[in-house]
């Protein structure tokens, strides 16, 4: 009697560690999804209300290979500084990949969680980008996906997308952020750099 009436205990225990442990993240993922912020929270970028799962879009890799968009973005877990390359890179769009470098480095030690992803609609433009800089994933589509792309993020109140913005899409593949062109990269450093202090994903 002794022995059931322990392993009982026991398990109560066990269980009510795992409800302290397992309980605030589940709340804490059902008030993110909901769309709720504590007061005060504020972001450089446009947040996307509700987060918006980047889903049906394909793109090839500059190898010739098609793929899923969504696949890429979080097969290894990491939180994804997605930039749209404008088919004629000039000056602002030269700036634009510049921030998004510097939104990378800038979090030091957490740089491991984060991957840097350009999705052109040029492919030669494509495989000269990946040539110059080999630490960013490279990926090439047309038209008609980047207005799948502009439909699913028109679900969480970005009207419009343009060549040379940026969003940022955590781990799990929701896009969170709409930067629009000529955003300040400091800004889209802090943002990610709050992400990923509290984030207990990626």
């Amino acid at each position: 009697m002794t022995k059931i009436h322990d392993w009982a205990s026991a398990r109560l225990v066990l269980l009510t560690l795992i409800l302290v442990i397992v309980a605030p993240g589940i709340a804490v993922l059902g008030l993110y999804f909901s769309g709720w912020r504590p007061m005060g929270a504020t972001a450089h970028g446009r947040l996307l209300s509700p987060p918006v799962k980047i889903t049906g879009l394909q793109v090839l890799r500059l190898d010739g290979r098609k793929d899923a968009l969504e696949r890429l973005v979080s097969l290894h877990g990491k939180w994804t500084l997605f930039y749209l390359l404008p088919a004629r890179c000039g000056r602002s769009c030269v700036f634009g990949l510049y921030g998004l470098r510097l939104a990378h480095l800038g979090q030091q030690g957490h740089m491991q969680r984060v991957q840097r992803v350009v999705l052109a609609t040029d492919d030669g433009q494509a495989r000269e980008l990946a040539a110059r800089d080999p630490g960013m994933t490279i990926l090439h589509t047309d038209a008609g996906q980047l207005a799948l792309l502009e439909k699913l993020l028109a679900a969480g109140g970005v009207a419009h997308i343009t060549e040379g913005a940026l969003v940022l899409i955590d781990p799990l593949g929701h896009a969170l952020l709409y930067y629009p062109p000529g955003s300040d990269p400091i800004g889209v450093k802090k943002d990610l750099a709050h992400l990923l202090k509290h984030s207990w994903i990626g």
